[in-house]
């Protein structure tokens, strides 16, 4: 084992030093292409998606086995859609890269890159990505081909891009051109992306891939140009229900020939039909999954135990009878009665089915009591697809008046007797754990402003990020429905995202998203941060405009929602973890449950 580490290390400080003096895996890239003959008119690249080097080699093997099943099938170049890194802090990305470079060299073919979240959490990471890797955008000739990367995590997304897109592609002179970057946009933010797709739909733009979703997926052509989101490359082959649904581990493999452009979709160790997980099947397993069994959001005044009737509603759109039978799985201090309800549904109708659920004050949380049905679809009901529905709460608390606004200094005096919402739900982290991570969210309003303090227990703070790459560290992450209606698909129009962070050039408040479109720093919010002991203290003034208004009144709801992200220090053992006032926005999903908050 001692020579085997001593290898390892000597293998590190001459990538270490060979980086340092070399050109970009980018340069060296397209000098080792431009180095070989022209393919002519048939040859075939391979796009690959999320590689997540690790830091140790043993958490690389299954990433080295997928790129060696790669290298095994000849392609005279591979695409790399973002992800390259875990991006672990600044203080291992050098080590970090070392390691991404030695993986991608199992391609054994030139490989350029493109950047992806986890690669660009903050300016220090962009200028080292440029110095070890690739301009953030780029272009490139081969066989006939003109290939364009793109930087999916630049401030204002690929629409920022748009003069040097329209520049490179009025250039080019290819037969076939394919796109790539991070996230898939076009599906994230369509309506930003139409800008986009009108430039690529009067070029010869064949397909645009992105990963970052994990999963795979094959949208709707569009003007000619195919939409794929691959899988991630680093991983072990899925269950035959993943497989079904495109969460596995794979990449794509594209043959050009003469004006042919095919693709092949390959798992690990095996070749998957393309069509396996469509846009289309997407859509409409989603639409059955929400509308086959409805379930009603929980209203409550949080901190009141609960006890009333509940109405599911199971809908038939097939022209055949349909029967099934609903149960419930009841956690924590749940109770539901009946245990199972029977239903019958006329062809084209729906029917309600009730429960009566209860819970003690301290019980009422989540997990919620669970529905499930085998439900069956198709013209003869001759399909069946398990749904689960769980409770949806939407706890309502009340946000006092400020009888005078508080000084924004981060020593939350003035709040003592304020209500609070605690940060109740955790992830990656035991919620007793309190020493650890714990904490509370108290709010005040006055007509032109809301007031937020965060206090947030930690026995270690570590913040070495900045901008939208603090969320890896001690940070706050935040989302407002302004208009309270609510996140049941997707972001609003009204939505706002903010990070609070307390950096090394001080504290920064961020906007990630708002109902302008507007993502960067926001020097109208006032933010201060104190670190006292083992707390860190933080004090928001939110200006109304920041939150879609024009001022602010009694009577008003917006849904709300807040997590204290943790990271303990720089250490390669450390982990990520998070407390949050409801499951989700912790780990930036969506939907994910709201307060409802209220102005008084």
């Amino acid at each position: 084992m001692r020579n085997a580490t001593s290898l390892v290390s000597a293998c590190l400080l001459l990538l270490l030093c060979a980086s340092a003096l070399s050109a970009t895996v980018f340069d060296d890239s397209l000098a080792a292409l431009r180095a070989r003959p022209e393919p002519g008119d048939g040859f075939t690249f391979a796009v690959i998606a999320d590689l997540h080097t690790g830091l140790d080699p043993a958490e690389s093997a299954d990433l080295r086995a997928n790129l060696q099943e790669v290298s095994w099938l000849h392609p005279e170049l591979v695409l790399a859609c973002g992800d390259l890194i875990q991006g672990k802090g600044p203080e291992t990305l050098e080590k970090e890269w070392a390691f991404s470079h030695a993986d991608s060299a199992v391609c054994g073919v030139p490989f350029f890159p493109t950047p992806g979240n986890h690669d660009l959490a903050g300016p220090e990471m962009a200028q080292i990505w440029q110095r070890l890797n690739s301009p953030l955008q780029y272009s490139f000739d081969w066989g006939g081909c003109h290939f364009i990367s793109l930087n999916a995590m630049q401030k204002g997304g690929i629409p920022a891009q748009l003069d040097w897109l329209k520049a490179d592609l009025a250039a080019a002179k290819a037969k076939h051109i394919f796109v790539f970057f991070h996230s898939p946009d076009w599906a994230e933010d369509p309506p930003r992306w139409q800008q986009v797709h009108d430039v690529l739909r009067q070029y010869p733009v064949r397909m645009v891939f992105a990963g970052h979703w994990h999963h795979y997926l094959r949208f709707e052509p569009r003007d000619g140009i195919q939409y794929l989101a691959l899988p991630a490359i680093n991983g072990r082959s899925a269950t035959p229900e993943g497989l079904a649904r495109g969460r596995f581990n794979g990449y794509l493999l594209v043959k050009v020939q003469g004006d042919r452009v095919d693709y092949s979709l390959m798992a690990a160790g095996g070749v998957v039909s393309p069509d396996i997980s469509t846009e289309r099947a997407m859509r409409e397993r989603e639409r059955l999954l929400r509308e086959a069994v409805q379930v009603p959001k929980i209203a409550y005044t949080f901190g009141q135990a609960l006890d009333r009737k509940v109405t599911l509603t199971v809908t038939n759109p097939s022209p055949r009878p349909l029967t099934g039978t609903l149960t419930c799985q009841t956690p924590g201090k749940w109770q539901v009665s009946p245990k199972s309800a029977r239903y019958e549904v006329p062809a084209g109708g729906s029917v309600p089915v009730e429960f009566r659920i209860a819970a003690p004050a301290d019980g009422v949380m989540y997990p919620t009591p669970t529905f499930r049905t085998a439900y069956r679809y198709g013209q003869d009901l001759e399909n069946e697809i398990p749904v689960s529905r769980s409770l949806w709460l939407s706890p309502r608390f009340a946000v006092p008046h400020a009888n005078q606004p508080p000084t924004i200094d981060g020593r939350l005096d003035e709040w003592r007797g304020i209500p609070a919402i605690p940060l109740a739900y955790a992830e990656r982290i035991s919620i007793k754990e309190t020493s650890n991570l714990s904490g509370k969210v108290q709010l005040q309003w006055d007509q032109g402003t809301l007031y937020m303090a965060v206090t947030v227990r930690d026995n270690v703070f570590y913040q070495p990020y900045t901008e939208g790459g603090v969320w890896q560290a001690d940070a706050l992450e935040m989302t407002f429905d302004t208009k309270a209606d609510g996140n049941d698909t997707d972001h609003r129009a009204d939505d706002c995202d903010f990070s609070m962070a307390k950096t090394t050039s001080g504290p920064q408040p961020w906007v990630a998203r708002d109902a302008q479109g507007f993502e960067g720093r926001a020097d109208d919010i006032r933010l201060a941060v104190e670190r006292q002991g083992n707390y860190t203290l933080y004090e928001i003034a939110f200006p109304a405009s920041r939150l879609n208004s024009s001022s602010f009144a009694a009577g008003r709801h917006m849904g709300f929602s807040l997590a204290a992200q943790d990271m303990d220090g720089p250490s390669e053992t450390k982990r990520h973890w998070w407390v949050e006032t409801l499951p989700g926005i912790g780990g930036g999903d969506l939907p994910c449950p709201l307060y409802d908050l209220v102005l008084r």
